[in-house]
């Protein structure tokens, strides 16, 4: 037991390990940076140890030294309007977005011996992989795989989203330029999923190519070269940062007709993470709190109110400053360890009174999702998906087991992840779950309604978190931000694998209380947002 007067010095001791989060090195961090020979690029390749560009304003082919930035030689362009350029190993492949064609050039002439035409409405971005040509539909949204023997379109997948302004292959994975989100997005060329995406180096980002480790990025705006290492640093970038004063309150109102007693309110501690600093300390009203410690380690103050008269109530009140940071991951297949400890991992996946996991619906729902996955990602990133194919969210009264929840169809944030929960356990993949205070738009807002998704845990990266609810959406992109993306919206209070003591399944508080008699009492419980100025 604590005394919830000494909350600081559990809530800053890692502010100053984690003021340096936004310079610390990532992947896709910027390690170099030339200036482009011309004005117009928007397409680039890699040939050996060299970079290809195309410009569509002179029109010119240029082979760059990418140590240098010294042009090594010019070449014209067969392309009436290029939008992008690829290299197959033995010839440079020029997109042509005026006559809808891509041609096949000689890298020591210019000439080309081959010129195919596409099905792309309106293309953009060329890239090569395993023997077909990827190129970018903008009108219709959707990445084309091409037969480079005759255009056709082998397949073709959405494209993360509207916007697409160049592509290329960094090893298996496809990344693709977005000018209106100023965003590189990484996807799985098999299908489109989005891994994650960096920000974009400058406004409007046109060719990607790859130089080793490297990602080289061209930019139609500010005409640099940037280059970014794919390898090294942290799985993971922080974007921009919230300031907020928080007053979390919950009310108990005692209607009558007789005396509520033993009234005890629990309030969920938050605590300095990645995504959020508690900057000094966490006040309590009434201030004879008792602090204790779930088996997850979750702290919780405990406000005991001995009666509450008719017509009077009980009020407890957390308040604290903090600084909220959206998280990013950016975590391949190829990132994953194997092997999970199950003994060190048992708690997080256990069976629970919510989850229900020897249910037939759980496990055959488990092992369709075990038949389509190839390895330990696939099964994560398949149960977020087979969540969002089978739900559509409904706020409604309390929260379902696990097996109502896929039957029904419907429910909450809460039943979203009550539901992912169960299928990744029945697969042996450690997860929790998380409650949040939301900010709701505006800096000065408040929130009644909070939320709650999941952090799934990947060997070799540690736990990251997977909202369904926020994934179920339309575009590759919108489906992504609930993948692997914590926004600076949300203040964590909880972090739980379900059945706790205190809380049991629910999160940010509860309560709990006698009646001497007849009592009918209302609960309410609302955090308010402040900007919080330096």
């Amino acid at each position: 037991m604590e005394d919830a007067n000494m909350l600081c010095r559990y809530t800053v001791f890692a502010l100053g390990m984690l003021v340096g989060f936004g310079n610390a090195l990532a992947r896709g961090e910027k390690t170099k940076e030339l200036q482009a020979p011309s004005k117009c690029v928007v397409g680039l390749a890699s040939k050996g140890d060299s970079l290809v560009l195309i410009d569509h304003c002179e029109p010119t082919i240029i082979f760059l030294n990418a140590d240098t930035g010294e042009v090594i030689k010019k070449m014209r362009s067969p392309a009436l309007r290029a939008t992008g350029v690829a290299w197959d190993g033995r010839s440079l492949w020029v997109l042509d977005e005026v006559e809808k064609v891509i041609y096949k050039v000689n890298p020591d002439d210019g000439s080309w011996s081959s010129r195919i035409e596409i099905e792309a409405s309106r293309p953009r971005g060329l890239g090569f992989y395993k023997g077909s040509l990827y190129v970018a539909d903008v009108m219709a949204m959707k990445i084309h795989e091409v037969d480079p023997s005759d255009g056709t379109t082998i397949r073709a997948f959405p494209a993360p989203c509207a916007g697409v302004s160049g592509l290329g292959f960094y090893k298996d994975v496809m990344f693709v330029a977005n000018r209106e989100e100023d965003a590189i997005f990484a996807i799985d060329p098999k299908d489109g999923w989005v891994f994650f995406y960096l920000p974009s180096p400058g406004p409007h980002p046109t060719g990607i190519a790859t130089l080793g480790n490297r990602l080289v990025i061209a930019d139609y705006e500010t005409d640099k070269l940037t280059f970014h290492d794919m390898e090294s640093g942290a799985r993971f970038w922080v974007g921009k940062e919230r300031k907020v004063e928080v007053v979390f309150k919950v009310s108990l109102l005692n209607f009558g007709p007789d005396v509520v007693k033993n009234a005890v309110v629990t309030l969920a501690i938050p605590e300095t993470t990645e995504n959020q600093t508690i900057v000094g300390d966490i006040n309590f009203d009434p201030k004879l709190a008792e602090v204790v410690t779930d088996a997850d380690g979750q702290r919780l103050a405990r406000v005991q109110f001995a009666s509450v008269a008719p017509n009077e109530s009980a009020v407890a009140t957390m308040s604290f400053k903090a600084v909220l940071r959206s998280v990013h991951y950016m975590v391949l297949p190829e990132d994953i360890k194997k092997g999970v400890s199950e003994k060190e991992m048992h708690d997080f996946l256990k069976d629970g009174s919510k989850l229900v996991i020897e249910d037939p619906k759980i496990q055959e729902a488990a092992q369709e999702i075990r038949r389509r996955s190839k390895d330990y990602y696939d099964i994560v990133r398949n149960t977020y998906r087979y969540v969002i194919d089978h739900m559509e969210y409904e706020l409604a009264f309390g929260w379902n087991r696990a097996p109502l929840v896929l039957e029904r169809g419907t429910g909450s944030c809460s039943e979203y992840s009550i539901l992912m929960m169960a299928l990744l356990r029945a697969n042996k993949v450690p997860c929790r779950f998380v409650g949040t205070l939301v900010v709701r738009g505006d800096n000065a807002s408040w929130d009644d309604v909070f939320h709650r998704f999941l952090e799934v845990f990947l060997p070799g990266v540690g736990f990251i978190p997977v909202d369904a609810n926020k994934g179920d959406a339309k575009t590759p992109s919108d489906i992504s931000k609930g993948f692997g993306v914590m926004e600076n919206r949300y203040l964590v209070t909880t972090r739980s694998a379900g059945d706790s003591l205190y809380l049991n399944w629910t999160y940010n508080y509860v309560t709990s209380y006698e009646c001497a008699g007849r009592c009918k009492v209302l609960e309410d419980a609302v955090a308010e947002f402040s900007p919080l100025n330096d």
